[in-house]
């Protein structure tokens, strides 16, 4: 009987979802709203394949090294650690 009402109203129970979500920023409807009518998404493996030429290639090396070795020093000297902390956060503003 119950699942009749709830079927019976669903254009209209679901509109409420959207309503809340859309209009009030509801992130609780939304997120209601997409594990019940969006299907479960499942990550895919899949292998990249990127055509990089030499120069690009011998960079991304330089650069991965030189980062190597400052995370190296940075952990032999706190202060050098905590001025690449501080580096990464004004990077990121």
């Amino acid at each position: 009987m119950l699942r009749k009402a709830i079927l019976d109203k669903s254009p209209e129970l679901l509109q409420v979802f959207v309503d809340k979500a859309l209009d009030e920023n509801d992130v609780t409807a939304a997120i209601a709203l997409l594990n019940k009518v969006m299907p479960n998404l499942k990550a895919e493996n899949e292998p990249v394949q990127f055509n990089l030429d030499a120069s690009t290639v011998s960079q991304a090396t330089t650069v991965a090294v030189k980062f190597a070795t400052l995370m190296e020093v940075a952990q032999r000297c706190p202060r050098i650690k905590s001025d690449i902390h501080a580096m990464r956060r004004y990077a990121r503003h």
